[in-house]
């Protein structure tokens, strides 16, 4: 049997899964580790938490679609309790972004509530 090294692995996995169901895990869990969320008291930028598990430069174009996804979650202007629209921010970036996972889209809920409290 032929060696297999890790970019044709990827490959044959993005195939397998369909290379938007890849992106999506990858990117929920960029989400999340960027903004600290179940680790951290409170939201952050932790490019160097990006940088262990994907890599320098895979980091840096997850952090501009993470810093995408947190600018658009911060231009919604829910007009509710703060309570109720987080969880509102939360259900419209899972309804606008089907392929984030509700941990990345609790996240980014977390990290929109902590902005307008």
């Amino acid at each position: 049997m032929a060696d297999i090294d890790g970019s044709h692995l990827y490959m044959m996995w993005a195939v397998r899964l369909g290379a938007d169901e890849l992106f999506g895990n990858q990117i929920s869990s960029a989400v999340t580790a960027y903004v600290g969320f179940g680790r951290a008291a409170w939201p952050q930028s932790d490019l160097a938490t990006l940088e262990r598990r994907f890599g320098p430069a895979k980091a840096q174009k997850l952090v501009s679609e993470i810093e995408g996804l947190l600018a658009e979650a911060a231009s919604l202007q829910p007009r509710l309790d703060l309570a109720s629209s987080t969880r509102w921010v939360q259900a419209e970036m899972r309804r606008r972004h089907p392929k984030l996972s509700r941990k990345a889209a609790d996240a980014i809920a977390w990290s929109w509530s902590y902005d307008n409290k």
